[in-house]
């Protein structure tokens, strides 16, 4: 019989990469794999489909009505993969929070076996007690306080990545986060690591469940000063990261006061945050390498 298993956020990067990791394995044949998708006819559901996915149109804010879906009653749900992307405004965390509590309940009362929660870090070893100023690092603090004490006899893994490396994208969502990177962080560093390799270290962990069971694991590919990226990404595309003078800066933060809290709140050397460690374990990305392969910016050469 195979492990059957909801993922939501499919169509997102860690989905995507997470049904691309468990597809490409030799034991894909022991999985089904049910993709939660708010539009069953976009290009990547209907590519997914193609590939053998089954596409479950629904959206997270009614979650029971997901769990009384033929596509999960029909067979005993093995396993979820649960993110949920609130952005940066407070106010989104309410729904985060709804959505990531009543997905934790809906699991346990259908007997779900395992369970991954895409949470974030927040201080390396300090993250199982620091909910953090920011409000999207809170909420998903209190997901884990509700999944680590309401499992019953499911089995979870907590992943707590970094700075996702995609926030520094070429357009101008990235490039107000790499102002943000400059004029806030000014020489302090932050830790990155690409939603790609979230998501495979999430198929990784379905394809060995018992090995990580019951666990919290702080995912990092790089730490870098703004300097130093600034320098590799030169080196790479032949010009500078794009970042707005400070003036211009300071007027765009006056409406993202969340930006603002996290980046000041991140701090420099979390203990137990280990890039070396984590790279040899998962085989993470570096900084360079994932402006290389995976962001979109033109390299020298090209």
């Amino acid at each position: 019989m195979t492990k059957s298993i909801l993922i939501t956020g499919a169509t997102g990067r860690q989905g995507g990469s997470l049904i691309k990791t468990l597809l490409a394995s030799p034991e894909s044949s022991n999985f089904t794999l049910i993709a939660l998708t708010r539009n069953a006819q976009s290009s990547t559901a209907v590519k997914l489909k193609e590939k053998g996915v089954t596409i479950l149109q629904g959206d997270l804010s009614d979650v029971p009505a997901i769990f009384k879906s033929p596509e999960i009653t029909s067979q005993k749900l093995w396993g979820v993969f649960s993110v949920q992307n609130p952005g940066i405004r407070a106010s989104a965390t309410i729904v985060e929070r709804q959505q990531g509590k009543a997905l934790i309940d809906c699991a346990v009362k259908a007997g779900v076996q395992f369970f991954i929660y895409a949470s974030v870090d927040r201080g390396g070893t300090q993250s199982a007690h620091t909910p953090t100023p920011v409000a999207q690092f809170s909420s998903k603090h209190d997901i884990e306080q509700h999944l680590m004490s309401h499992t019953g006899a499911m089995k979870y893994v907590i992943l707590r990545p970094t700075t996702f490396m995609e926030n520094l994208t070429p357009d101008i969502k990235g490039t107000t986060w790499s102002s943000a990177y400059k004029h806030i962080m000014k020489t302090k560093p932050i830790h990155l690591i690409s939603t790609h390799d979230i998501g495979r270290v999430a198929g990784t962990i379905f394809l060995d469940p018992e090995k990580y069971a019951n666990t919290a694991i702080s995912l990092v590919g790089d730490k870098l000063t703004f300097a130093q990226a600034d320098a590799i990404f030169k080196e790479k595309t032949g010009t500078n990261m794009k970042v707005m003078g400070i003036v211009p800066f300071s007027l765009v933060m006056l409406g993202l006061s969340e930006l603002r809290t996290m980046f000041k709140w991140f701090p420099a050397n979390p203990e137990g945050l280990d890039v070396g460690r984590c790279r040899e374990e998962w085989g993470l990305m570096s900084w360079g390498e994932w402006v290389e392969r995976e962001s979109g910016f033109k390299m020298v050469g090209d």
